[in-house]
């Protein structure tokens, strides 16, 4: 059986680059601003390592408290911070001030350091070609998915991109929103953080960890192969995480570290919280002002989407998005609290992302791709394929494989993944069955887009289906039993048909209560 699984992009080494996704600048994780650091006051007390007047220009011009301070410092602390700042005491440990330079990002060349690894990512040569960054909001938790395209125009090959998550439930007042991460800190578990260059799944690995702020490195590699950016390449990342509606606040930031040609910014809120949004942005030479270019809005669903781009943003910028709901915080948590009922599991699916039945998209044929003219969309597609097929099967227990088709994520082009009940990621580009066997039985499928039931549905033991590579390499892959019936009903979606259309006349789909196959793969002689 042919599998494709390998980025179509080979690209591995030293190369540093660092983004912040998330609030930084009022955040629980306090940074010195940029406008302060142009400041000529700031820079002559930081080239003198005179900490008493730079700590308190930094409380006069960003409003930093002591405790803000010092809480993004290890080895710091409030009580010494405020010893300085009455100069009774002063910072004179290199390690001390490496320390500081790197939690407040103070350039090293301000304080007669070497410099920091974070600042290398600007002279390195990385340009983000594209940035497209999305929150949904379900009425729960948010959802945040990053997609960036990345281009090394430098001399050296990119083996890691270091991204930050910061949160903050209570930016106006920062003593309350310390204590409550203090006692109720973020964790990687709830997190659910995943990652993908083109097809392959990124690891990585922790490089701070604090209650309200992570910092991650995203490998370009993992168990089984490396793929790191050479000079002069392009590789696409896609990346998401979730955080429950209880520690993110109302805000979304995006902040320009790496030179930008394009960034997007969408927000998908609940249309019954009657949302409005608006938005700020602050440069190096400007103080905050609202963003220039206006947030444009549409409805869809139960949602109200919030788009937003601009085209070459100032390096160091930061765009901030805010948005206040018009139906009170409490009384939709009482709304919550008195339902009884848990939600339907396609209500579920549908905050996952997953079109429902009913939409026009899931009725026609998809798109096919010209390949490989259209090689960078169809890997783009089958990376948000595999970013969906993450957050579905936190959903679920896929006990017989699983397979999601790209109209079922909103997107008319003929893409499928399937995953086996083993693990194996099988990815399907322009498929078409040519031939399929006599033989076939009935068993009961489930499909996302309407997964309030169960269906039993006819289909062939064994199918023979043309497919295509990236590289428009023509395949011809023979399919069996349950591997069979995944992949058929997925090249169904991409036809325009749903499991229903291939069940006999009169049957109907059962309720998924009544349905006793949950948890059981199917049944064959030969799997």
């Amino acid at each position: 059986m042919f599998r494709v699984s390998a980025c179509a992009k080979q690209c591995y080494s030293t190369y540093i680059a660092r983004t912040d996704l998330g609030m930084s600048q009022a955040s629980t994780l306090y940074t010195v601003s940029p406008s302060l650091l142009q400041r000529p006051q700031m820079r002559d007390a930081l080239c003198r390592r005179d900490f008493q007047t730079a700590f308190r220009l930094m409380r006069q011009y960003d409003g930093a408290s002591q405790e803000r301070i010092a809480s993004v410092v290890e080895g710091l602390t409030q009580g010494r911070v405020s010893r300085v700042m009455s100069g009774r005491d002063r910072l004179a440990s290199l390690d001390l001030i490496e320390r500081l330079a790197d939690g407040l990002r103070i350039p090293g060349e301000l304080l007669g350091l070497a410099s920091r690894r974070w600042e290398r990512a600007q002279a390195a040569g990385l340009i983000v070609e594209n940035e497209h960054a999305e929150l949904h909001y379900d009425g729960r938790e948010y959802r945040v998915t990053i997609r960036r395209r990345l281009h090394n125009v430098g001399s050296e090959p990119v083996t890691r991109f270091l991204i930050r998550i910061a949160v903050d439930r209570y930016p106006e007042d920062q003593q309350k929103s310390n204590e409550f991460y203090r006692a109720n800190p973020l964790t990687f578990d709830e997190l659910q953080l995943s990652a993908y260059c083109g097809l392959e799944r990124m690891t990585w690995k922790v490089d701070h960890d604090r209650d309200a702020a992570k910092e991650v490195w995203l490998l370009f590699g993992n168990s089984t192969t490396k793929f790191p950016i050479y000079p002069g390449k392009t590789s696409e990342i896609v990346y998401s995480f979730v955080v429950s509606d209880a520690k993110w606040g109302s805000w979304f930031e995006r902040a320009i570290k790496v030179p930008t040609h394009r960034l997007a910014v969408v927000l998908k809120l609940p249309r019954a919280n009657d949302p409005t949004v608006w938005g700020t942005e602050t440069s190096m030479t400007a103080d905050t002002v609202a963003i220039r270019n206006g947030i444009e809005l549409e409805e869809e669903d139960q949602l109200r989407i919030f788009r937003w781009f601009t085209d070459r943003p100032e390096l160091n910028a930061r765009y901030r998005f805010q948005w206040r709901e018009r139906t009170p915080r409490a009384r939709r948590l009482k709304v919550a609290s008195d339902a009884t009922e848990p939600p339907l599991p396609s209500v579920r699916m549908a905050e996952a992302g997953i079109v429902q039945r009913g939409k026009p998209i899931l009725y026609k044929p998809a798109q096919p791709f010209t390949l490989p003219m259209e090689h960078e969309d169809a890997e783009r597609c089958l990376a948000q394929l595999l970013v969906a097929t993450e957050r579905v099967r936190r959903l679920h227990d896929f006990s017989k494989g699983m397979g999601i088709a790209a109209p079922q994520i909103g997107i008319d082009r003929a893409a499928a993944i399937v995953i086996t009940r083993e693990g194996e990621v099988i990815t399907l580009l322009n498929p078409r069955v040519v031939e399929e066997s006599a033989e076939s039985d009935k068993q009961y499928e489930g499909c996302l887009s309407f997964f309030d039931v169960r269906g039993e549905v006819p289909r062939p033991l064994r199918i023979h289906v043309e497919h295509t590579s990236l590289q428009e390499e023509k395949r011809f892959t023979i399919f069996e039993n349950s591997i069979a019936r995944l992949v058929s009903h997925e090249i169904d979606h991409l036809e325009g048909r749903l499991y229903t259309d291939r069940m006999a006349a009169g049957v109907e789909p059962i309720p998924v209560a009544e349905y006793r196959g949950i948890g059981h793969a199917w049944e064959y002689p030969h799997d």
